[in-house]
């Protein structure tokens, strides 16, 4: 009985360690971290992504090589546009960047990427601003 006890006690110190040691992780900027935290941002009302017109081959169907990110907020100045297409299990297609001028930077953004993608592929667009 004395050893269950004890086993009870010490998993539960170990447990409470733990968990303290988890619940003072930060969220930053610059370094992979666990945990959670709100992250400021340069573009509080969104962005909307369109897609370029697509091209059609024949055997391979309609592709697309251009992506177009609108609505990037003047206060995203000196910062960089990440923007990846995606299927349906969020795999990344292709990826592709864009930098943002410091001074009057445009609203629009349009990334071409290294090589086409199939449009049949594509169920998802990530974008960051970083």
């Amino acid at each position: 009985m004395k050893r269950i006890v004890l086993g009870l006690v010490v998993g539960g110190l170990v447990f409470g360690g733990v968990f303290a040691a988890a619940s003072t992780l930060s969220v930053t900027s610059g370094s992979t971290q666990a945990g959670s935290g709100s992250v400021g941002q340069c573009d509080a009302d969104g962005v909307t992504v369109s897609y370029g017109t697509p091209t059609f081959t024949a055997g391979t169907g309609y592709t697309l090589t251009q992506v177009t990110v609108a609505g990037v907020s003047a206060s995203c100045a000196g910062k960089t546009l990440y923007v990846t297409v995606a299927d349906g299990s969020n795999g990344a297609l292709q990826s592709q960047t864009a930098s943002i001028p410091s001074s009057s930077p445009p609203s629009s953004y349009t990334v071409t990427f290294g090589s086409a993608v199939s449009v049949a592929s594509i169920l998802n667009a990530h974008v960051a601003i970083n």
